[in-house]
């Protein structure tokens, strides 16, 4: 598990693979599967979503197992509350639990049923309190469709306006060459999001001609704001949208 699995949102795990560019790719070992395409599994013909679906259940069961089987420096898990986790998910009973794990009474399993609560708890406080300090730190919030997050989205607002005198003709508009390092791509590609109206639906059609207005080679933006998240587009990819938290 790398770079697929921890640049994968929270949702994306819990259904075990993610959305990428043009296909679905398995958050376990990377496995990519191409939108459009029809895949086989035995006698079962399968849609790319329906096929990684598949694929993920028959070589790697469950994603709770994946997860639980993470070293505490990933999961922030002891082995002892790994174990009566994984119990509890699996459905057994705190009786259950108590004996299988040498408890000496029941309550030992309420005492840590109210610890993944309040583990839980902290983990939401410390997330909103890394979120302000990056704030302010001047650097920019990640929006929640990011993919590929790491330090590549980490900028504050002097770099950005940097980057964006550097690549962007300050009288047309238009990008006058688009940059091959990471934090100056993104940086370009949230100014392009800004040219698409939050919430409302396009066609292919419509998101290449406005492209096209700042960069001619729109084919290349079109998949990179897919790619990075910055824009949406259904199953079949005749409709786009952005979403109101995407550049902000």
């Amino acid at each position: 598990m790398d770079e697929p699995f921890w640049n994968a949102t929270i949702e994306e795990l819990k259904r075990g693979f993610s959305d990428t560019e043009g296909g679905f790719q398995c958050v376990i070992c990377g496995r990519y599967f191409e939108e459009g395409l029809i895949f086989k599994s035995g006698e079962q013909l399968m849609t790319a979503v329906k096929a990684v679906a598949h694929h993920f259940s028959n070589e790697h069961g469950t994603i709770e197992h994946h997860l639980l089987n993470l070293g505490k420096k990933q999961s922030g898990l002891s082995d002892v509350q790994r174990d009566v986790l994984g119990l509890l998910m699996g459905g057994a009973d705190d009786e259950e639990i108590a004996e299988k794990l040498g408890f000496s009474s029941v309550s030992t399993v309420r005492q840590y049923r109210f610890k993944f609560r309040e583990k839980a708890k902290q983990a939401k406080v410390f997330l909103t309190l890394m979120e302000k300090f990056e704030e302010k730190e001047g650097k920019t919030t990640i929006h929640k469709g990011a993919k590929m997050v790491d330090e590549r989205w980490v900028t504050n607002e002097k770099e950005e306006a940097k980057f964006l005198d550097t690549y962007i003709d300050q009288t047309t508009g238009r990008i006058k060459q688009f940059p091959r390092k990471e934090k100056r791509k993104i940086v370009i590609l949230k100014y392009l999001t800004g040219k698409f109206t939050p919430g409302q639906t396009y066609t292919e059609k419509e998101v290449s001609a406005e492209l096209k207005n700042y960069y001619d080679d729109f084919a290349t933006l079109r998949r990179y704001l897919i790619e990075y998240g910055f824009m949406q587009r259904n199953s079949d990819g005749s409709s786009y949208w952005v979403d109101a938290t995407v550049g902000k």
